[in-house]
């Protein structure tokens, strides 16, 4: 699909108008001042230095559900947003169960889905909550088979192009555990960040979704809802852990690079 076929011939601004629906997950909104809207500063820092400096697409991803994955999606795609000058989009690719949907209102009715599908121009799906310079593509409707969606040439066409036009690309998508959504989309990005939650995450599904990954490289992990006790133990997850430390706030994100 050209450029035009997908929506792009349009001025390149973003079309939608809306508000979040709540920001008390949402900590680095705004350049927040907590220790946890700090942390996501670090794990920015981190992320993306020395051997990762050049990755400008990001899929993030979890072993199973519930481990915080759409929560660091999100406020990573924030706090990159914070930086003068840097164009960032967050997707919402978890077409299974979409989560940054939810986050805002009204809730948005064709995103991902019917852009590669060719029933929407890209440039009218996507959206910018107001007061952020963060733009958001939706995921649309969940339907039946999303590796039908994300298999598609379409999709490989439509981050190519949205390469063009942004400097930062977080991707938010199923968990890798149950389904290979992950790994495909893996494959039109620079890498993967996991995301496991402390005392939660089973060890062997940890193992095993690094396993499952065959497409890109896993650029780290971030250590979810973690204590400082957690962190003292080298062993919780094994070495791949190097000691960050914690905050006191709800969900808060460790990171350690491979």
């Amino acid at each position: 699909m050209s450029e035009t076929e997908l929506g792009f011939s349009r001025p390149e601004t973003s079309s939608g108008s809306c508000h979040w629906r709540s920001t008390e997950t949402l900590v680095a909104l705004g350049g927040g001042r907590s220790v946890s809207a700090e942390q996501f500063r670090r794990l920015k820092n981190v992320l993306f230095a020395a051997d990762n400096a050049a990755a400008r697409v990001v899929v993030v991803t979890s072993p199973v559900p519930g481990d915080g994955k759409t929560f660091v999606a999100a406020n990573l795609a924030l706090s990159l947003a914070g930086t003068p000058s840097t164009r960032v989009l967050l997707v919402d690719a978890d077409l299974r169960r979409p989560t940054i949907d939810r986050l805002l209102l009204p809730r948005p009715r064709a995103g991902l889905v019917q852009v590669v599908e060719g029933r929407e121009p890209v440039n009218s799906v996507l959206v910018r909550p107001e007061g952020s310079v963060l733009d958001i593509l939706p995921s649309g409707a969940p339907v039946d088979d999303p590796l039908r969606i994300l298999s598609a040439p379409g999709c490989k066409d439509l981050f190519q192009a949205l390469q063009a036009r942004y400097d930062r690309i977080i991707i938010d998508t199923s968990p890798i555990g149950p389904f290979t959504d992950a790994d495909v989309l893996g494959g039109m990005s620079d890498g993967i960040l996991m995301v496991v939650r402390a005392h939660a995450t089973p060890k062997a599904m940890y193992r095993a979704a690094l396993e499952h990954i065959h497409s890109t490289r896993v650029l780290g992990t971030v250590l979810n809802a973690a204590t400082k006790s957690v962190l003292d133990t080298e062993s919780y997850y094994g070495s791949y852990y190097r000691g960050y430390d914690t905050t006191p706030s709800p969900e808060p994100p460790t990171d350690n690079s491979r």
